[in-house]
């Protein structure tokens, strides 16, 4: 079973995962942004991370660079922002790949 942890702080973004992935057999651990999304990373190993990001900003990027210190896991990007800027940030802060999400209407 693949274990998947989405750290995000859109609540109907991380239900939206939920349902979508735990239909799929993965197992889903989930965490609000912050040092408690690290240490969970940290004692879970998952497989992959997905980083749901309604915007990149520093604190976002330092997040990033924080996990990739402490694990080799791929870090997906899920942002909603379409600025090429972001994407080469994420990128340089250890990101494997980057997805635009739908904005919220």
């Amino acid at each position: 079973m693949t274990t998947i942890m989405a750290i995000g702080a859109r609540s109907e973004f991380l239900r939206y995962l939920h349902q979508a992935l735990g239909h799929h057999g993965h197992n889903l651990v989930t965490s609000a942004p912050g040092d408690h999304a690290v240490r969970t990373v940290t004692s879970l190993h998952p497989d992959v991370i997905l980083l749901d990001w309604s915007s990149i900003d520093r604190i976002a990027l330092s997040q990033l660079e924080q996990l990739r210190a402490w694990t080799h896991a791929p870090v997906l990007v899920l942002s909603d922002t379409d600025e090429v800027g972001a994407m080469v940030d994420a990128f340089d802060h250890g990101a494997y790949d980057y997805e635009q999400t739908v904005r919220d209407q």
